[in-house]
Order: structure tokens, then C-alpha cells, then sequence
């Protein structure tokens, strides 16, 4: 099998991943649609020949949105049919991380398919983390959701495919179908989609958790045992991150007359923050649901690390291997830093189970083999999360697209309901029912740890006591 992988390095996933799977023989490739980017080197990246968002624009710019799905099945093939044949003949899998991949909103995925490829979608924030209903259910299980952005992020030309009603973009709803897009697409076409439950409210469909991978090759393991311990906040993120939260917590523990020392560096390249989490013995991560890319380098480099590691939002494998990360919110960060900076064997137990962590669970040259192991269970339809939050809170979207909408029938009639009762409420703002198609419910298969948060009943025996 010949990999594809792209089209934006966030967290470096899809060079590990292109990494790993060469490692175990296959052709693997990354490609990108940008040239440079502030944290990650792209000298070794592809690109593709041709601006297809642009190409796609001057095409569409007259078309009726309604007929959009018959122009893929047609003109779209036509149209790229040189630019679309030279990845159809070249690569078997195709591997898309945060929402993007070779055309926009992801029309490749039904031309991908008609030519028996292999689609992969890695959820990874932004593009399908919609705030408002993040904020519920983060606030559902505890956490403040750090503000991000007040309107839309998305500029217009990406909402033309989606809109009927142009005069809407920059509102939260035309984000809101952008993200569903993203999501819808891969719930109908991809072979495989990986994501988290605190990313998942705008999802419909079951899916498998998010792969966690360090490339241990780049990084040194030392534990510096410090009596006088270095404490680090490198976040690439400021405001969703807390920042300023955390500043002043470290601010106030030195004026409580704590001894130890304090980095502190934002949007640096990430080689900087390898050399950093290199030389201390402590990292402030971020306060979220689940420790993220960071939190794992700074593990695999001998820091003990502060983040978010909590049951609802923590992807199962993280729960299953110990993650020995600890969880801190705004009500504890000040205590648990101040144990770790006064207690070296506790921090000095923490680094070696970190390395432990990393070494048995995280290690690159294991990734590509648990990405296809991920693959065999979803045409399984071996599940492990099955989101609830769309089906008893996404109602009345009466704004949404026919096309928008046509989506979600489609992934409804493949991938079920959460349960039956939904089903009038959810498909209340157009449809009553969806003809005589059987459909299928996940109810029996899950079990809740926390609100909006259901997963395979095959793994109680490590949630018991938060099951609610």
C-alpha cells in the first residue's frame, strides 16, 4: 500500500505518521498546501501542483448549491480529472488530518472512493470543535472552556459550497456548518475517523479515539533531579490555553516563597520547545480535558507534566495505559504544582512513569501498526466512543443548507442513531422520519461515563465509579 498523508502539520501527526509507515516498509508521503509554518520544519513536505480551492471557486462561483452533489459525481471529475488521476495512480490510502484535504471541504472523498481508495480522517481540533458546544460540554464535566474566538474563523470563500444564504458568513451558524461539514464527510466516505469526546459535539456518528504518538528519535530523555526544580509554560496557544491563569498562579506561589525557577516562551518552533522541556523538570501544560501532543514530548523528556487528564474528555487508550500525567484545573493548579515543586520523589516517581508511559504506549515505530489495527476495527464497526450531544441538543438549525442537510440523512441512514427516541427532535427542522429504512440504534452498546460522553460497554472495568 502506498500512503498519502497531509494536508497540515499540526502537531507534526502526519509526519509521524508518514514516519512510522515507512518504518514498516510501505511508500509513505506528505504533502501540504503551505510552505512554511511557525512551529514545524516543511522542508521535506510535497505540494500539491495546483490551487484547487481557487480553481474551485471561479467554477462554482454561478452554480446552484443545490445541485452540488450531482456537479462532484460530474463535472468535479472532469474538471481536476489530470491533477485527481496522479493521486489516484500513485497512492492507496489517503490520510487527511485537521479537516483538510486535496480539494476543499473535502469534495475529494466521494471521488476517492468511487476509485476504491482507502479515506482517513484524523480530527484535531478547530475544524470540528464548535466553542459553543465545547463550552456545554466541557462545562458539564467541570471545566471552564478557555474562550477562542468570538465569530467565525473561517473566511468566505470556504463557505460558498455550504451557504445558500451568502449574507450570513462570519455568524457562529456558518462556522457551525463548516464544521459539520467536515464532520458529515468523513462520516459518510472515510474508512476510519479517530477524534475525542470534547471535540465531538458536532459529530453523528461513532468513532475510535485519537492516536497519541512521540517521535522518540527527536527527543532526549533526562531526568535532571533538581532539588530546585525548572517549571516551564511553552503554549503555542495563549488564550485557549489560560495563559495569563497560569502566570499568575506561578506568580503567587514565588510570592509565597517558593524556590524554584520559571521559563516561560509562546509560539516558539518546535525544535525550541524540544530543547526547553530538555533542560527542565516540569511542564504547566494547558487546563483541558486531556493531555495533548506537548504534554506527551514533555513525558518522553523527563518532565513531570500538568494538563488536563480527566475521565470524560481522557481518549480510552490514555485511560487504559496509565497516562501519569496530572490533571489540573482552575481550583488545583496551585496545589499540584506546589507538591511537585516541594516534593522531589514524588516528581522524581512521576518522570520515571512518564518515561515508562511513553516507552510502552507512545513510541513512533508502534503508530503506523495501531492506525491499521484502527482501520480493521471501524469496518468492524468496533467502536469505542458513540457521541450524544448533536442528537439532544442540535435542534431547530433551521438556517443549515439542503446540501448541509442532505448530508446528514446520508450519514444517518449508514451510521444509525444514538437512540430512536431522538430521532424526531434531531430531524424536526426538515424530516420526520427517514422512510422505511431500518435504522440502526448504539444505545445497547454503551455505557455513559459523564455527560454527553458514551463509550463501548467492553471497557467499563476501567470506568466504574464514573459510569452516570
Amino acid at each position: 500500500m502506498r500512503f498519502l498523508f497531509g494536508m497540515e502539520p499540526i502537531a507534526y501527526l502526519d509526519s509521524k505518521l508518514a514516519d512510522s509507515f515507512r518504518l514498516m516498509g510501505f511508500v509513505a508521503h506528505k504533502y501540504s498546501y503551505s510552505k512554511e509554518h511557525i512551529f514545524y520544519d516543511m522542508s521535506d513536505y510535497l505540494y500539491p501542483k495546483h490551487d484547487f480551492e481557487k480553481m474551485l471557486l471561479q467554477m462554482l462561483q454561478y452554480r446552484n448549491l443545490d445541485t452540488i452533489d450531482d456537479f462532484l459525481l460530474s463535472d468535479l471529475y472532469g474538471v481536476f480529472e489530470k491533477e485527481i488521476e496522479f493521486y489516484l495512480k500513485n497512492y492507496d490510502v489517503f490520510c487527511f488530518v485537521n479537516g483538510k484535504s486535496l480539494l476543499p471541504c473535502n469534495f475529494d472523498f466521494p471521488i476517492l472512493k468511487k476509485h476504491n481508495k482507502k479515506v482517513l480522517s484524523i480530527f484535531s481540533g478547530t475544524e470540528i470543535r464548535h466553542d459553543p458546544y465545547a463550552k456545554d460540554m466541557w462545562g458539564l464535566n467541570g471545566f471552564d472552556f478557555p474562550q477562542t474566538y468570538t465569530k467565525s474563523k473561517y473566511p468566505k470563500k470556504y463557505l460558498i459550497f455550504a451557504m445558500k444564504h451568502l449574507a450570513n458568513f462570519g455568524s457562529y451558524e456558518t462556522a457551525l456548518e463548516k464544521k459539520r461539514q467536515h464532520s458529515l464527510m468523513a462520516e459518510i466516505y472515510a474508512d476510519l475517523i479517530l477524534s475525542v469526546p470534547e471535540m465531538s459535539g458536532v459529530q453523528t456518528s461513532p468513532y475510535l479515539p485519537y492516536i497519541h504518538s512521540i517521535d522518540t528519535r527527536q527527543i532526549k530523555f533526562k531526568n535532571n533531579k533538581r532539588t530546585k526544580p525548572i517549571v516551564a509554560h511553552i503554549p503555542s496557544e495563549p488564550i485557549f490555553k489560560k495563559t495569563n491563569f497560569i502566570l499568575e498562579q506561578v506568580e503567587s506561589l514565588k510570592s509565597d516563597g517558593l524556590d524554584f525557577e520559571f521559563i516561560y516562551l509562546t509560539k516558539v518552533p518546535h525544535t525550541k520547545a524540544l530543547e526547553v522541556l530538555e533542560y527542565c523538570d516540569i511542564l504547566i501544560d494547558q487546563m483541558s480535558l486531556f493531555p495533548a501532543t506537548l504534554a506527551h514530548e514533555a513525558m518522553a523528556s523527563g518532565c513531570v507534566c500538568l494538563t488536563g487528564n480527566h475521565i470524560a474528555g481522557l481518549p480510552i487508550p490514555l485511560k487504559t495505559n496509565n497516562c501519569p500525567s496530572l490533571n489540573i484545573d482552575p481550583k488545583n493548579i496551585k496545589e499540584v504544582l506546589k507538591q511537585q515543586i516541594v516534593d522531589f520523589e514524588s516528581r522524581n516517581d512521576l518522570i520515571e512513569q512518564g518515561k515508562n508511559y511513553i516507552d510502552s504506549f507512545c513510541r513512533i515505530e508502534v503508530l503506523a501498526h495501531r492506525v491499521l489495527d484502527s482501520i480493521d476495527k471501524y469496518a468492524k464497526k468496533d467502536f469505542e466512543y458513540f457521541p450524544s450531544y448533536a442528537f439532544e441538543n442540535m435542534v431547530d438549525l433551521d438556517i443549515e443548507s439542503n446540501f448541509i442537510f442532505d448530508l446528514q440523512v446520508k450519514s444517518t441512514l449508514k451510521n444509525g442513531i444514538f437512540k430512536k427516541e431522538n430521532l424526531d427532535s434531531f430531524f424536526g427542522y426538515g424530516i420526520k422520519d427517514l422512510g422505511n429504512h431500518e435504522l440502526i440504534e448504539w444505545k445497547n452498546q454503551t455505557m455513559c461515563i459523564a455527560p454527553y460522553i458514551n463509550i463501548n460497554i467492553k471497557h467499563k472495568k476501567f470506568f466504574e465509579g464514573f459510569a452516570k
